[in-house]
């Protein structure tokens, strides 16, 4: 989450000069329920990078960038 987060802000000021696209590496792990610890913590970076993602596509699609998963 925080590497994604860090890089997107990192680019960000230079993709609004020229546009661009933003890829975020997801799974389907956001949205299966495991027991296991390690799983649940993991469904729960998973599911933050998911909703990062839509924020992200909100704000910066105004500036003609693109943000998928």
């Amino acid at each position: 989450m925080k590497g994604t987060l860090r890089m997107t802000r990192a680019t960000v000021p230079l993709m609004q000069e020229h546009g661009g696209s933003i890829v975020v590496i997801g799974t389907t792990g956001a949205f299966r329920a495991r027991l296991e610890t390690l799983r649940f913590a993991y469904g729960m970076s998973k599911g933050a990078l998911l909703t990062a993602v839509r924020y992200l596509t909100r704000e910066l699609g105004r500036h003609k960038m693109r943000v998928n998963t």
